[in-house]
Order: C-alpha cells, then structure tokens, then sequence
C-alpha cells in the first residue's frame, strides 16, 4: 500500500514547497519511486524540526523552511568557474576524480582511471539507471534506519546524484579518490541540490576518499 502524505500542524507551506520539488511520480526506476515516496510521507509527518525540538532548541531553520527554491540545474560553465574547480584539487596527486556541478554530475570535468578487479566507481544516477543492484539494495536503507530525521527524509526524497563506490572485500583502491560538490550562482531565485554518496565496502578492503564541497 503507498503511504499519503500527511503534513505535520504547523509546517504546511514549507513542507508543501519541498514536496513539490520532489517531483517523486516523475521518477522513472520504480523502486527509487517507492523509496522517495516513503521518504516524502516520512518528511510530511515529521515536518521541519523547531526550537521546541531538543536537538535544534539552539538553531532555528525557519529560513530554510520558508525559501522560496527551485531545483539547481547544471549551468553553462565559464572558463573562470573551471579554474575555481581545478583550484581545489590537491596537486599533483594523481587520482581518480568526480566533479558535480549544482548537484549533477561533469563527466566533462571528471576523470576515472583503471580500477582493481571488481570495483566499482561511477556518479549514483548512472548506476541506478543501469540497475546495480548494490545501489538497490543499499541506498537509503543505512541512512534511514540510523538517522530517522527529517533532512535524511528529504535528502532521500530529493536526490539528484552523487558518488557510488563498490569495494569488495580484500580488495584495495591505491589511488585516492577526490569528490569535489561546487555551486554556482544561477539566477536571484535560491536554488537547492540534494546530493547522496553510497559507498558499499567489503569486509578489509581499503579505500582513500577525499570529499571537497565549494561555491561561488
């Protein structure tokens, strides 16, 4: 049975504005549809926490609550704003690289070397797409059983893209792995990405993931 959306008292606008921007029918793999589903009847119960919620009495999220956003999408680069990327990398050191652009991934700008036997390193909607079913099994369920909160739940509702990662056991990446998260300025309406990494790691393997996030 689909769960209904029920909007905790209180929250209606905001959450309302954010579940509108899930857009969750529009997704075409039909267990993601169900996840985000779950996620976004998850989110409406919960609503947005408050200052009367012990772990946010000291941070009040009103303004995010109440942005008036759209989803960001990939913009139109300039020679400037690739140079901002490449000044975030670490020189020199040679590794395998993911770049995403307001939340979706730069192929263009990215770069997978050879990999060990068995392992896997792509951008999430891609292997979702090619039905992995490591991603189906995984995505979501950690996040969601550990950290049962409302921004997981909208995160998950939300999701655009990310980094996937598959290591078997034993097995070891030598060379680092750099992800880098940049936004743009696109236009003076606010603009919200919703990015999600799964990285799936056997029993002794071994991996260096070094995560960058920049704007502009």
């Amino acid at each position: 049975m689909e769960k209904q959306i029920t909007i905790a008292p209180g929250m209606q606008s905001g959450v309302e504005r954010y579940a509108a921007l899930a857009n969750v029918e529009a997704e075409s793999v039909a267990w993601l549809r169900a996840l985000r589903r779950e996620s976004l009847a998850r989110f409406g119960e919960q609503g947005f926490p408050t200052t009367k919620n012990e772990e946010w009495k000291f941070t009040d999220i009103r303004p995010i609550a109440d942005l008036n956003a759209r989803v960001a999408t990939s913009s139109t680069r300039s020679s400037d704003v690739d140079a901002h990327i490449e000044s975030h990398f670490i020189p020199d050191l040679n590794g395998h690289r993911l770049v995403f652009l307001n939340g979706n991934y730069a192929p263009e700008l990215s770069h997978i070397g050879e990999l060990p036997a068995g392992v896997t390193l792509s951008n999430l909607r891609a292997a979702i797409d090619s039905n992995d079913e490591t991603v189906q099994h995984n995505l979501g369920r950690t996040a969601s059983a550990t950290q049962d909160t409302p921004f997981i739940q909208l995160n998950t509702a939300l999701l655009q893209d990310g980094a996937f990662l598959h290591v078997p056991a034993g097995v070891t990446v030598e060379q680092p792995i750099e992800i880098l998260f940049h936004s743009t300025s696109q236009d003076e309406q606010p603009t919200t990405s919703s990015t999600r990494n799964l990285f799936v790691l056997g029993a002794n393997s071994r991996v260096q993931i070094i995560e960058h996030y920049a704007g502009e």
